[in-house]
């Protein structure tokens, strides 16, 4: 296991002030009233609980802590009280105050809400934020701390047990509203202990390292299943319904309040914040694999119950409207690949635009934004004062350090085991869509879904190598593009030019490499020399060599890196162009013929050789189907009555593109990063966030082989260095699979 240590960092004080006065201030941005601020105190000082009796409970029960319900009012309620924290951290041994206090809030739940089912008190939601926010202080001082401030192994399960037992039996209402939130976040609190126990050596047949909250999970009595089916009822009850809105107030609302006791102002119940929070905590748990074996296997097994108010139809709809949330993704993720009768679903679905379409463009617009972050107007005025036609804001490549690497890799693996699948290929194929505006392409207005998804691997793909050149990153954008390949039909006219004119740059790329020159490439575009070409302090220059640590190129690698790119394309094309396609593809074949010798370059690389010739041979037979002097139209028909008749000899074999996922035996370093950003990115400063996150970086890039760039911010590319034990692509195909890391 890898320990930490961090040291708490003070909040920043005038100097004319003093701690108490700083600290205050700091209570009262945080919404925190001198009340609480004071019953905080008494939690982190030197005097023990046990010894105030119920002074402590009376205070508790004047004031309600105020409760968060957002980003920014955790960030500042943990800024607020993380000097808090660091004296709590410094007398807990003596003190035991964070013992006493889950001990309190253990007993006083489980004997008024889970025995007597009655509605949370106020000092039992506040005994409920307090062990919040000392919880999470505690764990951020490291692994080695938090196992001597933990309570007693007793204590803890009491609590997770009684605990887990009111999120399942509580109901929602206006009266538990605020007690259950604070119940959910402290539950979240609980399960994310985990994501900072990550084991040094994955592949160590030990027993994983497990915290010590975690340790009290898998010991507690409640049927994990009842949990999970809770949590998942939360999670998508917000999904399918609109925002809360306050009632009108009319003459049937006061006849209703006068007459039936009703209020005309009563609205539903916001279950947006417990929905939010009931999502990060099965994200968490599906990151945890073999931490929590007994909530691993009901959250792969989960059915579709109404008794529990879970249906995959909203499950669905719930991954469809937050794609860009990292717990969702986790969620999604783990269903399709774990969960048989959820893919199913999935796959059955009679509208996959509806989960296909925001997964890519949030893949897209990861690569690509608006310059001016979309500013840029989109109807130009001329100078005659005429409105020209609107045209999409021009997109630029996002710098590394802010594309979600970690959500991009589990969106493409949930895509990868859905493209597997010959049926939701022929979907693909079959249902169109209006060309999204964030696409950016004038010339569609609309699009196949198969067509959709290889334009945004295409252009992912290329964006990776002007970039940071992530290994894993291309391999399962090939994977995928290989799947789709296998049965793509009806190919865009845009598309086809689009997919020629990258072989064609990509094949003159491959010979002037095999020479020895030198070129740049800009979207397409070759530039004379190199040296004219500017290059950027952080990532090395678009379609430039592969740049070492010592500042040395590397011939050889840029060379292997697009043969690989050609050999992918190239089959991909022999797929395209096979007689069981190639009636439904003339459009391709009219681009080839256009682009006369576009595989010209590609015919001496041996792994590919026979793939290029017999892909000639085809071209050549339409080019001499189709008379002189034809419009474009025409050609089109006779390339489509060509390809009737198309009968090589001898016959080419099957198309062989097919990837499928599979995970490692070990998934915890990949998802607990992915976990990890999802619960703690936005409280955690890069001062003060999981260190042991960060160990062993430099160590794994080094045993992948590859060239990774010093300057690349390794918090939001975590999961490319950590994936490597976590998950594998084999492709059945001639391409073979990729490892992970940089090219």
């Amino acid at each position: 296991m890898v320990a930490r240590s961090r040291a708490a960092s003070a909040v920043p004080t005038p100097a004319t002030a003093t701690p108490a006065t700083a600290a205050a201030a700091a209570a009262g941005a945080a919404g925190l009233s001198l009340l609480v601020l004071q019953a905080l105190r008494i939690v982190a000082s030197t005097q023990p609980l046990a010894s105030l009796g119920d002074a402590f409970g009376a205070l508790l029960r004047k004031e309600s802590i105020p409760v968060v319900r957002s980003c920014d009012d955790d960030r500042a309620r943990w800024a607020a009280t993380k000097e808090l924290g660091a004296s709590l951290a410094l007398n807990e041994p003596t003190t035991h105050n964070f013992d006493t206090l889950v001990s309190n809030l253990a007993a006083k739940l489980e004997t008024d809400c889970v025995r007597d089912g009655q509605t949370p008190s106020t000092e039992i939601t506040n005994l409920v934020q307090l062990t919040t926010i000392y919880l999470r202080h505690l764990v951020a001082h490291g692994p080695v701390q938090w196992a001597d401030h933990c309570p007693a192994v007793e204590t803890r399960i009491r609590l997770v047990t009684v605990l887990a037992r009111a999120i399942v039996d509580m109901p929602l209402t206006h009266a538990t509203h605020d007690a259950y939130e604070s119940m959910l976040l402290l539950f979240l609190a609980i399960v994310a202990d985990q994501v900072d126990y990550i084991d040094a050596d994955p592949n160590d047949d030990d027993e994983p390292a497990i915290s010590p909250m975690i340790l009290a999970l898998r010991a507690c009595s409640l049927d994990p299943v009842l949990l999970i089916q809770r949590l998942f009822s939360l999670a998508t009850a917000s999904a399918s319904t609109d925002p809360p809105a306050s009632a009108t107030v009319g003459l049937f609302g006061s006849l209703s309040s006068m007459f039936l006791g009703g209020s005309a102002s009563a609205k539903p119940v916001d279950s947006r914040r417990a929905a939010t929070l009931a999502g990060a905590i099965l994200g968490v748990l599906a990151a945890m694999r073999a931490q929590v074996p007994a909530f691993e296997m009901a959250l792969w097994s989960v059915a579709d119950t109404a008794d529990a108010g879970i249906s995959y139809r909203a499950v669905l709809r719930w991954a469809q409207v937050s794609v860009a949330d990292a717990s969702s993704a986790l969620v999604l993720y783990t269903l399709v690949v774990k969960n048989g009768e959820f893919r199913e679903v999935v796959l059955a679905q009679t509208d996959p635009d509806a989960l296909l379409v925001p997964i890519l463009k949030f893949i897209y617009q990861a690569f690509f934004q608006p310059i001016n972050h979309g500013t840029v107007p989109t109807t130009p005025i001329t100078p005659t004062g005429a409105s020209t036609l609107a045209i999409p804001a021009p997109t630029v490549l996002a710098a590394a350090s802010s594309v979600p690497y970690d959500r991009i890799y589990t969106h493409l693996a949930t895509l990868l085991t859905l493209t597997h699948d010959d049926a939701y290929l022929a979907a693909l194929m079959r249902v169109t869509v209006a060309a999204p505006a964030w696409l950016g392409d004038r010339r569609i207005l609309a699009l196949s879904l198969a067509d959709l998804t290889v334009l945004v691997l295409m252009r992912v793909i290329q964006g990776n190598l002007a970039t940071v050149r992530d290994r894993y990153l291309h391999a399962q954008c090939a994977a995928v593009l290989a799947n789709l390949a296998r049965g793509w039909q009806h190919v865009h006219p845009a598309v086809a030019l689009r997919l020629v004119r990258w072989v064609d740059v990509v094949a003159r790329r491959v010979a002037k490499l095999a020479v020895g020159a030198l070129v740049g490439i800009d979207d397409g575009n070759e530039t004379t020399s190199a040296a004219t070409t500017p290059s950027s302090p952080r990532f090395g220059r678009r379609g430039s060599w592969s740049v070492e640590a010592g500042g040395e190129v590397n011939p050889p690698v840029d060379y292997a890196v697009y043969v690989d790119v050609a050999a992918l394309l190239v089959h991909v094309l022999a797929a395209v162009l096979h007689p069981v396609n190639v009636r439904f593809n003339a459009h391709v074949v009219v681009a080839l013929l256009v682009k006369a010798d576009v595989l010209a370059p590609l015919r001496s690389e041996p792994q590919i050789a026979a793939v290029v010739a017999r892909i000639e041979a085809s071209i050549e037979y339409f080019r001499t189907k189709i008379p002189t002097g034809q419009s474009p139209d025409a050609v089109v028909r006779h390339v489509a009555d060509a390809a009737m008749a198309y009968r090589p000899q001898p016959p080419p074999p099957t198309p062989e593109l097919a990837a499928e996922y599979h995970e490692d035996v070990d998934t915890g370093a990949f998802l607990s990063s992915v976990a990890w950003r999802a619960v703690y990115a936005g409280i955690w400063t890069a001062e003060a966030r999981p260190a042991a996150l960060d160990e062993g970086l430099v160590d794994i890039s080094a045993e992948l082989g590859g060239v990774q760039d010093e300057d690349v911010d390794l918090d939001s590319r975590r999961g490319s260095l950590d994936q490597l034990p976590a998950v594998s692509i084999v492709p059945a195909s001639p391409r073979g699979g990729g490892g992970g890391g940089a090219l």
